[in-house]
């Protein structure tokens, strides 16, 4: 009876273990998909102000590095991982779209060596840092925002220069999402330092 007992335990606890986990798994899907809407409502209200201007060279590019995008998130949006060389690839087609809109109002500096190219992070983690800078800081070719991509041991960090914006149009759900994300997949939250002129993100990195 005592073994009996002690099986239904042992059962009971893996059932457990289970629902978690399968909890676990929605709620990181749930984040990704808040994200989703946001992203792609901006990059359409950027191929519209191109194709308002007639630049049909630049609104072609556009549709391409746009088309890079949307494969990247089919290929790896149902993934909780990527390489940060993966992530870094994503970045540059969509930095071209930010570009086309921006110009050299702001800039991207990455200083990562190949073993770090090999760590994983949370999918999109990137691109939603990039789209943090972009909401919360003015954008003017005469006060560019630099944004610097480097690392220390396993942490990616992500600094950029203070433009901020006089009205902010951002509730926070970004970083917020991406930290919970980091929590679940990884068991660590990122660090958000605020210092005087530098806004400094860093995100916890898997090594491979």
């Amino acid at each position: 009876y005592l073994m009996i007992l002690l099986d239904k335990y042992r059962q009971a606890g893996l059932t457990n273990i289970r629902l978690q986990e399968e909890k676990t798994k929605a709620e990181v899907t749930a984040l990704k998909d808040q994200l989703s809407p946001h992203f792609f409502f901006n990059t359409l209200n950027s191929l519209s102000a191109l194709i308002r201007k007639d630049q049909q060279k630049e609104s072609l590019e556009f549709v391409e590095n746009l088309s890079d995008i949307y494969r990247y998130t089919l290929d790896k949006g149902n993934q909780d991982f990527v390489t940060v060389k993966e992530e870094l690839d994503f970045i540059t087609s969509y930095f071209e779209l930010v570009s086309k809109r921006f110009g050299n109002a702001i800039m991207i500096d990455i200083d990562l060596s190949n073993e770090i190219r090999d760590c994983q992070i949370p999918t999109m983690a990137l691109q939603i840092l990039i789209e943090n800078v972009l909401k919360h800081n003015q954008l003017s070719e005469s006060k560019p925002v630099k944004v610097q991509i480097h690392s220390e041991e396993s942490i990616l960090v992500v600094k950029n220069n203070c433009r901020p914006k006089e009205v902010q149009d951002s509730n926070g759900l970004g970083l917020a999402n991406l930290n919970k994300r980091c929590q679940m997949l990884i068991g660590k939250d990122i660090l958000i330092q605020q210092k005087e002129d530098d806004f400094i993100v860093k995100l916890p990195m898997l090594k491979s």
